[in-house]
């Protein structure tokens, strides 16, 4: 298990015994370090100052190898991490009022982040297409081409009202996007038609 702390930085944790988790070791290279991602033989930990990326594969796995980093991920008018998606070639970072990409192909080298000036709260990638959610509404976007961007729809309850969803957390498979966090509980949202996305169940939650 890998996870993050704000005053752990990154943590790797051994669940060999379910009933009784133990610290391998941190690394607080990230220290204040507020999202996490594992992609295939890799981890991607994000924080105010850095993203770093660690070898996690094969006998890494219980000692993680720190690879490459990209410092300077906020600023003093952005100052946090709030969630991180990799896919492909990329790194999807959201900090306080931006979504970041950065080029992480050479995890030994990650390029320097592009800003798509997008305000999201949490994001998805899935079959292509990167599902975006904001107190300002939700977006989904082209993500075959990144670094660029292009709006190809967006999530709504349905008829008759389209009312735009709020989630605080979102999970697209299967031609769906399931989210939480919605005044309306927890969300079913068919995406199989990106141009057409509505809500097909939701379950109160509370």
């Amino acid at each position: 298990l890998y996870f993050v702390g704000t005053n752990l930085g990154f943590v790797t944790t051994s669940l060999s015994d379910p009933t009784a988790p133990s610290v391998l070791g941190s690394d607080s290279n990230v220290n204040g370090a507020t999202a996490v991602a594992i992609v295939g033989d890799y981890a991607y930990a994000a924080g105010p100052d850095k993203l770093q990326i660690y070898d996690i594969g094969g006998t890494n796995a219980a000692a993680p190898v720190a690879k490459g980093s990209v410092a300077s991920l906020t600023s003093d008018n952005n100052p946090h991490v709030k969630d991180i998606e990799v896919m492909g070639s990329y790194a999807y970072v959201v900090t306080e009022n931006n979504l970041l990409l950065v080029d992480v192909s050479d995890p030994s080298a990650p390029g320097q982040p592009s800003s798509n000036s997008i305000w999201a709260e949490t994001i998805d990638i899935y079959n292509g297409s990167l599902f975006v959610f904001s107190v300002e509404g939700n977006e989904i976007y082209d993500a075959t081409s990144p670094p660029s961007l292009s709006p190809i729809g967006n999530m709504s309850t349905g008829p008759p009202n389209y009312e735009y969803l709020f989630g605080r957390g979102v999970l697209a498979r299967h031609g769906y996007a399931y989210v939480s966090g919605d005044s309306r509980g927890f969300l079913a949202v068919d995406v199989n038609n990106v141009a057409e996305a509505y809500v097909k169940d939701s379950e109160p939650v509370g």
